[in-house]
């Protein structure tokens, strides 16, 4: 996703929006990868991440962070962010561990 703002609260609504489709959510995220073009913004990001991920979908993904430019001339940060769909899982009590 694209931001254009240095903390990347618009990148993340891209993100939430783009999730949603697939029927998963900010919540299921389990890592990012974070491009931004000016290192010295970069603690920005850190309040923007903390307060999507740690203060309202915890616990945060696993993420790391980069300095490079970027195709988006205009863009203070690219994300790539990975989420993982809970699988529907049925068990019936005959199949836990120790329920025989």
């Amino acid at each position: 996703q694209r931001a254009r703002l240095t903390n990347g609260t618009d990148g993340f609504d891209a993100l939430e929006q783009a999730l949603s489709i697939a029927g998963v959510g900010l919540s299921d995220v389990v890592s990012c990868l974070f491009f931004v073009t000016d290192q010295a913004q970069v603690f920005d990001l850190f309040d923007g991440f903390f307060d999507v991920f740690n203060a309202k979908h915890p616990p945060p993904p696993a993420r790391a962070e980069l300095q490079a430019e970027t195709e988006c001339g205009d863009c203070a940060v690219m994300m790539r962010c990975i989420a993982a769909m809970p699988a529907a899982v049925e068990l019936t009590t005959a199949e836990l561990p120790g329920q025989e």
